[in-house]
This record gives structure tokens, sequence and C-alpha cells, in this order.
């Protein structure tokens, strides 16, 4: 199966596997050293895009979320569970609030960067400081990166100012914006007080 491809025809064409496909997917999926396997990235997208978050589903998503597993693959189980299922039980809640607290040693990963849409993105749903308070704190590391980084470039930040953005967007039913420049960054930034609060209002 080529989860490629067929992750496109989900994303663009509302496409739904097969009873075979999902099979194989949630089979690839349960295999012990499936967190390993970076295609285990797609294979969670597709189950997260195509599949109700029942607690048995859950369960198996959440399992790549452990340190262990491969950066991107966890990037792609935090996406799920809580952008896609926006999934709210305590527990989780609770797992991702520690996780966005300890993002700030690993901010040059893809999790921290699914983190910060996670985070900023429960913050809305659930109305909870915290979580507003852990972004702000991820996002003033992620600046203090880009400030010393060559040509102060950097994916991250970028991304970061995005997500907190977006998310504000969203709660606010405005049309999704696509940041993609330091520039568009820094406003986003420097005007952080008036996107991070509205997140928890």
């Amino acid at each position: 199966m080529n989860l490629s491809k067929l992750f496109q025809k989900v994303k663009h064409n509302s496409y739904r596997p097969s009873k075979r496909e999902h099979e194989q997917i949630e089979a690839f999926l349960r295999d012990e050293s499936s967190h390993l396997d970076i295609d285990a990235h797609t294979a969670i997208y597709i189950f997260c895009l195509t599949s109700p978050a029942t607690e048995t589903n859950i369960i198996l998503i959440r399992r790549f979320l452990s340190e262990d597993a491969d950066d991107y693959v966890r990037a792609a189980a935090i996406v799920g569970l809580f952008v896609f299922w926006e999934v709210s039980s305590s527990d989780l809640r609770e797992q991702l609030l520690k996780m966005l607290e300890g993002a700030r040693d690993s901010i040059e990963s893809d999790s921290a960067a699914a983190l910060m849409r996670a985070g900023t993105r429960t913050a809305i749903i659930n109305g909870q400081a915290g979580f507003s308070a852990a972004c702000g704190a991820l996002l003033e590391a992620a600046y203090e990166r880009m400030i010393r980084s060559e040509n102060n470039e950097d994916r991250f930040f970028i991304s970061f100012c995005g997500n907190i953005y977006n998310s504000w967007e969203r709660n606010n039913g405005k049309p999704i914006s696509y940041i993609s420049t330091v520039d568009e960054a820094l406003e986003i930034y420097h005007d952080r007080d008036n996107y991070l609060p509205r997140l928890v209002s």
C-alpha cells in the first residue's frame, strides 16, 4: 500500500479507505515497532482523519506519544489526538500540558511544532490558562533561538507564530492565513498579547 498516495486522496478528495485498506493501516499501527517507522506518521494521519475517536482508537494512537517514538511520528500522534479528534479527557490534557512544558528542551523538533499547534487548539476548546502560558513560554524559547540564528530565519519560530495566529483566527471565525515569512511571524510575536490571552477568554 502506498500510504502517501492514499493520504493525498483522503486529504484532497475526501476518500474513505476500503475495509481492507483500513485493516492494513490498523495492523501496521499495532505492530510493536511501528513507533520507530517514519511511515507511521502518514498512517496516523489517515487513521485519525477517517476513524472515530473511540476509546480503543485513542489508546492505539496514544502509544505513539512515547518519548522513544520517532519525532516525526510523535508529531502526527499529537496532531491526530488533539487537533483532528480534539480529545479532551483530563488525563490526556494533563499529558499534553506536561509535554508542552517540557518542549523547551527540544525546540528544534517536529513534535515541538505539533505541540504548539495542539496546545493552542486545546486552549481554545477547554479554556485552559495553563495551555496559554505554556504556549507563550514555548514561543519565547523559539524567539530566543531565532534571534541567535543566521539571518534571523527559523522555520520553527515561523510555525509557532502561525499556529498561534491560526488558532486565534479559528476562534474568531476568520479565514485561515498562511504565515510563511519571518516578518509575518514577528508581527504576530510583537502583538502576541492580543492573541494568547484570547485563547482562554
